[in-house]
């Protein structure tokens, strides 16, 4: 965190993670209650980012991607060694057109237009996830049938969750940071948007913007498999090259591309930011099956390595064959990819964003299911905002503490530590048997 909270700022976010919950689960609280808390925590909210906004390290990232950028208006290589050594980024080649569209305006007044962008963006997270799974609902055999419980959402509920979402530490620290993990969400939602409403072209436009962040984007390609969307890969594919051809030559792109690798290795390295050991300094808010394996108890890299290969495959398997083959309903179908894409390599909790999706999606089941699916979604959604609120300041207090507790200490550590990555399998399994029953029910 770049400020530590304030005592006000710390007890509205126990109250926007509180309201978010109680929304959620449809608990009876007077309307009047309800938008005087979201009055108050929207408020708080705003003060708060307009007062870190004036700190020096506020948007530390966004000052890479800036600087990034201004190379490609100098025509300089961003992806040079002495470049990276100035400014690192992990970004691949399509990215660098946004950075340079960054750099047109000097940095300050840049950084102010994008935390603005980005906290519309976040306030309207909930409301754009909820037309993405209406938009797929329609493309199903059985569409209507989680349509009508998504319209049935109030719009108090609406704004309870947008409020609990842009309080959540996901939100924040990527404000904070000016990261992209918004811009990204926001664009595979409208994608999916465009591709419910028929429009191949704009799902093509949306999905190559959120290539700026590819390990997120890739697994959200198994719900455009239709021949219907061989329109939005060719789009995809000619603003790719496009965008890479614009920032330098075609010929150079392979090169980039494990210049990238290559310095995502380096930045893995022991100690490094991206190591998910104990030595990384940023170790603590990384969502991955590596920290996952290295939290119980693995400790050779190359062996981590090659289970986090067989992991991703494992998964990656499993909800292909349920997306592809089984005829899972679009709305679940999204809401399982974008619980996997966490999963997908590598990501920090300023990703989770994504998770907009299954959220919305069980609160708007809960107001129609009974008895074990009531529960099911239930602990999905509770579990979502878990992983949306999930604290780096409290869990490398957590690892610092238990380091010395022998055997309880490491199965603190396996059971706790990694909690987001294990909270993201539950509510995979959760959903699929839920949605899995739900559909059987229907057939029959």
């Amino acid at each position: 965190m770049i400020v530590p909270p304030t005592l006000m700022v710390t007890w509205f976010k126990d109250v926007a993670l509180a309201l978010g919950v109680l929304v959620l689960l449809r608990a009876r609280v007077p309307t009047f209650w309800l938008k005087s808390l979201i009055a108050a925590t929207l408020a708080i909210l705003l003060i708060h980012l307009y007062a870190v906004f004036h700190q020096d390290l506020f948007g530390f990232d966004f000052q890479l991607f800036w600087k990034t950028g201004l190379d490609v208006w100098r025509g300089a290589d961003p992806y040079a060694p002495a470049r990276f050594a100035e400014h690192p980024f992990l970004n691949p080649p399509t990215a660098l057109p946004l950075f340079a569209l960054f750099a047109a305006l000097p940095i300050r007044a840049s950084l102010a237009f994008w935390t603005l962008l980005n906290i519309a963006s976040s306030l309207g997270l909930i409301a754009l996830a909820r037309s993405a799974l209406i938009s797929q609902d329609r493309l199903g055999a059985a569409g209507g049938q989680v349509r009508a419980a998504l319209e049935s959402l109030p719009p108090v509920a609406i704004a309870g969750l947008a409020i609990c979402l842009s309080f959540s530490e996901a939100s924040l620290k990527g404000l904070y940071l000016g990261q992209l993990g918004l811009f990204t969400a926001v664009m595979l939602l409208l994608a999916l948007v465009a591709q419910g409403r028929g429009r191949p072209i704009w799902a093509g436009v949306c999905l190559f913007l959120a290539t700026v962040k590819f390990v997120t984007m890739i697994p959200f390609l198994l719900l455009f498999l239709r021949r219907a969307d061989r329109l939005s890969w060719v789009v995809l594919l000619a603003l790719v090259l496009g965008s890479c051809a614009l920032t330098g030559r075609i010929a150079d792109l392979p090169g980039r591309l494990a210049t990238l690798a290559q310095r995502a290795g380096e930045l893995s390295a022991p100690g490094k930011v991206n190591d998910y050991s104990y030595e990384g300094t940023r170790n603590e808010s990384i969502i991955s099956f590596e920290h996952l394996f290295y939290r119980l108890g693995m400790r050779d890299r190359v062996w981590i390595r090659y289970a986090q290969v067989f992991a991703l495959l494992t998964v990656g398997a499993w909800v292909a064959y349920l997306v592809l083959l089984k005829d899972l309903p679009r709305p679940a179908a999204a809401c399982l990819v974008s619980l996997s894409s966490l999963l997908f390599i590598y990501h920090r909790d300023y990703d989770a964003l994504i998770l907009a999706l299954p959220l919305v999606h069980c609160a708007g089941r809960l107001g129609e299911a009974t008895g074990r699916a009531r529960w099911a979604y239930a602990a999905i959604g509770v579990s979502t905002i878990g992983v949306l609120y999930m604290s780096s300041t409290f869990l490398r207090c957590l690892t610092g503490f238990t380091l010395q507790w022998g055997a309880w200490g490491r199965l603190v550590h396996a059971a706790v530590l990694p909690y987001a990555t294990w909270l993201i399998l539950l509510c995979m399994l959760i959903l699929f048997r839920v949605e899995a029953r739900a559909r059987a029910r229907f057939a029959s």
